[in-house]
């Protein structure tokens, strides 16, 4: 017998640049298991390992999003190890562990949802290999496959569905929603379509992943940044040329690097090591000042307008804000969700709870009230609707059977099934 609960599923692409996400493991881990993600979840939830650590220390099991599990994290680590041990599977490196490890927080370094190239799915038809979502498609740096230099896609071109759906119908291969494969575009891809240039394939965040795959997962260490940055620091303040240190970005944010008053993003981390020439990786590892030609203050890299720049946040008008949500509050007819206003007014949600803390928590009551009173009276009306089918006049010649009044009602009322089937046996237990 197993000694583990799962079935054995391979992590596909393992120490490859090509290795597979960890939301993409845990979607066709549930469909090898004949059930959707979410219990999947709720199964994971009872794993324990040998070190005692299972899931429900986390709490039940909630709605994740792909992106959640791409990043390293206390909620990836635990499906990590649990998952993992009941698979009898090592997926540390299904994570972009360096984001966690390495790396300060990266703004939108990471795509919401899941992405592929239609060819690399293709391809995998053709070679009689499980379709999968890479791990490097999640990076948002990396807008084309870098074997094919196609464009990747986003959702299914045929329905507009992103594949993100708990309940799996179908192979990961193939939509969700209409069926179609995903190897599959709607219009032939011309050679103009095709990423002609080393910004648009992100090729250093490929090389990164590419020297990933053959380190341990978490072997980089946390200084790696600071070292590369103050070697590079001590070298020029020797020679009296820190004024080319300077120029790697600025003066003051360089500064700021070196004394670890910033934390080091991705993107500031791309921008140092294209600047100076040298790989995405050393630079992490800290062994920029070991690269050959590093040294040399003439060879600095100019970076190309519009590359890797950082969007700096424009300031908000907090008072117009203000009034346009309170107007958006008034002349909804129901009760909007946080989420619905925040959208129309065009903020996020995370502006307006710290912004307006009261506000944000009195739309949030008032939504949650409405959507019980709505719970309440769909309730009463299946409650009614139930009794009215046993003992109404308008169903005495129908028969009264709890299947016939379920589809008989259903087809009437329109209310949702659970209600229905609770109201329903109700009523029969009553008059039985």
């Amino acid at each position: 017998m197993s000694p583990h609960p799962l079935f054995k599923l391979d992590l596909m692409g393992k120490g490859t640049a090509e290795v597979e996400s960890l939301p993409s493991y845990l979607h066709r881990c549930a469909i090898a298991h004949s059930c959707d993600v979410g219990q999947l979840m709720t199964i994971a939830d009872q794993l324990v390992d040998g070190s005692g650590l299972c899931l429900k220390e986390s709490g039940k099991p909630r709605y994740t999003k792909p992106h959640e599990l791409v990043r390293s994290g206390k909620l990836a680590d635990l499906f990590i190890h649990s998952l993992g041990w009941a698979t009898g599977e090592q997926l540390d490196s299904s994570v972009i562990w360096v984001l966690r490890t390495t790396l300060g927080v990266s703004a939108n370094e990471v795509v919401k949802g899941f992405r592929w190239c239609p060819e690399c799915f293709a391809d995998n038809e053709k070679l009689g290999i499980p379709a999968y979502f890479k791990l490097i498609w999640h990076m948002s740096s990396v807008t084309a496959c870098h074997i094919h230099r196609t464009p990747l896609v986003q959702q299914c071109e045929f329905c507009g569905c992103n594949q993100i759906h708990y309940k799996k119908t179908r192979e990961l291969g193939f939509c969700q929603e209409c069926g179609v494969s995903l190897s599959k575009r709607r219009e032939e891809i011309d050679r103009c379509d095709l990423a002609s240039s080393w910004e648009d394939i992100g090729n250093d965040i490929v090389e990164l992943f590419g020297d990933l795959a053959s380190v341990k997962p978490g072997s980089l260490p946390e200084d790696g940044p600071y070292k590369s940055i103050n070697d590079l620091f001590d070298y020029y303040w020797k020679i009296n040329r820190e004024d080319v240190f300077y120029e790697t970005l600025t003066r003051d944010e360089m500064i700021a690097l070196a004394y670890k008053q910033k934390k080091v993003s991705m993107l500031t981390a791309r921008r140092v090591a294209f600047r100076l020439g040298i790989p995405l990786y050393a630079f992490l590892a800290g062994e920029a000042a070991s690269i050959s030609g590093v040294l040399n203050h003439g060879m600095l890299c100019t970076l190309p307008d519009g590359y890797l720049d950082v969007n700096h946040k424009a300031p908000k008008n907090h008072i117009a804000i203000l009034k346009e949500v309170t107007e958006i509050i008034s002349d909804s007819e129901v009760p909007l969700t946080a989420k619905a206003v925040c959208k129309r007014a065009g903020i996020s949600t995370g502006y307006m709870a710290h912004r307006y803390p009261a506000l944000y928590s009195s739309i949030v009551d008032k939504r949650k009230d409405y959507n019980q009173e709505q719970r309440l009276k769909k309730r009463y009306r299946a409650q009614a609707a139930a009794l009215e089918y046993f003992v109404g006049d308008e169903y005495s010649a129908s028969t009264k059977s709890r299947n016939h009044a379920y589809k008989t009602l259903r087809e009437k009322t329109g209310l949702p099934k659970w209600e229905l089937e609770r109201a329903i046996e109700a009523a029969y237990r009553a008059l039985s």
